[in-house]
């Protein structure tokens, strides 16, 4: 080794005030006797042929878990590519080959992830959540090296739940003889409910007259639906029974359908067995071909159902994982880096679903339904009042009259008056005051609460306070004009 003198190397670190910062600093270049060739010597600063430092890496990857990849990008005044890359080496190195040796119970499904029937099969750890394999297709062929992977780690693995796929029963069979093979009840019961769907629908053509027809009309949701789940308010139950007592068929694959439900409830795997068999027998009796159909299914895989009442684990889980899969594809408008796209998906499991900052913008209301008292408020300022009850709650219509009123809607009319001439430059009133103590937003459900909230929290405007009374919530804020509202 022979030293050449050295040459200048500028590294992109930390920014200060906002200002990006460069050192230049002077490296050594190093030579080989033997081949000739030169190099710069290794400094502590940054990797190889890097052109940030680790402290930029470390910054960068801290915003990260706050900001998008190109919001960085802009803020540390770079590239997409210079965040992406450190961002895709961390993941890698910590996440990218997951551990199979912990493995107990497993759920293995596969997911669509574009036209042109591009799939992925993804395991995972049923106990923790964490995805530990991503196979490329579909089918037995994308787990074959996972199956490597896992004898190679000595793992006991005690359970498995897929779906009634013939190629994941065999593969499952062969590579883990020892383990439960279950199969996800959601399953089952869809496959009934589609041939049950089928079957209504074949009545209904069939059916003499208009009255047969209209009974039968629209009646698939409440057919399908848990009875539990039935809209009394909607009339749903009363409709149900009706086209059930008009139509003795469609009532007997009906109930059928609905006793099989206790099949998962049974208490031993003895008595799912005893129930498994007792209810094929009089399906193949109602001669009706959606019950006739499904004992062949059923018997088929039987020790796959009954072994549900042994263990009884789902892809329930995995079904959830594959939704948030679609959520990140939809959010990155898709990934050109396949790799980079898969090493996203091992750590999906520790995202948590944060609302951006940003500027606020004019968006509908979070549901049709949302309901404002009709109120007239006098303000200090009419856009700055808009800009609170318009952008960040997210109502649907602001009206603007001039110069001094706007309107506000909910749910489709302009409940909410805003004026400024008697309030222009006024100030709050003091407290111990009389006069209006809130303005009260009626959300339907706890789902367009929070969505509200979260447009607050985005916009900046603190919660005052927050209670349960037990029939609904609220949550208590300030306008600008100190006037309290309660969505």
């Amino acid at each position: 080794m022979i030293r050449h003198g050295a040459e200048d190397r500028t590294l992109r670190t930390v920014p200060i005030g906002g200002q990006p910062i460069a050192l230049r600093l002077p490296v050594r270049r190093l030579g080989c006797r033997r081949c000739g060739r030169g190099r710069q010597a290794a400094i502590r600063l940054a990797r190889p042929f890097r052109r940030f430092s680790h402290a930029f890496e470390r910054y960068a990857l801290s915003l990260l878990s706050h900001m998008t990849i190109q919001a960085v990008a802009d803020h540390l005044k770079v590239g997409w590519d210079s965040i992406q890359a450190p961002f895709k080496r961390h993941l890698k190195t910590r996440f990218g080959q997951p551990k199979l040796k912990t493995l107990q119970r497993l759920a293995i499904d596969e997911i669509s992830i574009g036209h042109g029937h591009r799939y992925l099969t993804v395991v995972l750890d049923w106990d923790t959540g964490a995805v530990v394999f991503i196979g490329q297709g579909q089918g037995a062929d994308a787990l074959i090296p996972f199956w490597k992977r896992l004898k190679a780690s000595h793992a006991k693995i005690e359970a498995v739940a897929t779906d009634m796929s013939p190629a994941y029963i065999f593969a499952v069979r062969e590579n883990l003889p020892k383990a439960l093979h279950g199969f996800d009840h959601f399953r089952g019961v869809k496959r009934f409910n589609d041939r049950l769907s089928d079957f209504r629908r074949e009545l209904r053509r069939e059916a003499e007259g208009p009255l047969g027809k209209t009974v039968l009309k629209g009646t698939r949701g409440r057919i399908l639906k848990n009875p539990e789940n039935l809209d009394e308010a909607k009339g749903e139950r009363t409709r149900l029974e009706e086209a059930l007592r008009l139509n003795q068929p469609l009532a007997t694959a009906y109930y059928m359908k609905e006793e099989f439900r206790h099949f998962w409830h049974q208490a031993s795997v003895a008595a799912a067995g005893r129930f498994l068999d007792d209810w094929c027998r009089r399906a193949e009796a109602s001669m009706l071909s959606v019950l006739t159909k499904m004992p062949s299914t059923f018997r088929m895989h039987r020790t796959g159902l009954v072994n549900y009442r042994r263990c009884p684990i789902s892809t329930g889980p995995l079904e959830g994982v594959n939704n948030r899969i679609k959520t990140l594809q939809r959010q990155a408008y898709g990934y050109r880096d396949q790799e980079f796209f898969q090493l996203r998906i091992y750590v999906i499991h520790r995202a948590k679903s944060v609302l951006l900052g940003g500027p606020v913008k004019r968006s509908g209301p979070t549901d049709s339904r949302v309901r404002i008292g009709h109120v007239r408020l006098k303000v200090a300022g009419r856009e700055r009042a808009l800009r609170f009850y318009w952008g960040a709650p997210g109502s649907a219509i602001a009206r603007r009259y001039g110069r001094p009123a706007a309107f506000v809607a909910a749910g489709g009319y302009h409940h909410l008056g805003l004026n400024t001439p008697e309030g222009r430059a006024g100030s709050p009133p003091t407290v111990g005051t009389t006069g209006l103590d809130h303005v009260a937003t009626h959300y339907p459900s706890r789902g367009a609460s929070a969505d509200a909230r979260h447009r607050l929290v985005a916009a900046g405007i603190p919660l005052e306070a927050a209670s349960d009374h037990g029939v609904r919530e609220a949550l208590c804020r300030r306008d600008p004009d100190d006037n309290g509202t309660e969505p």
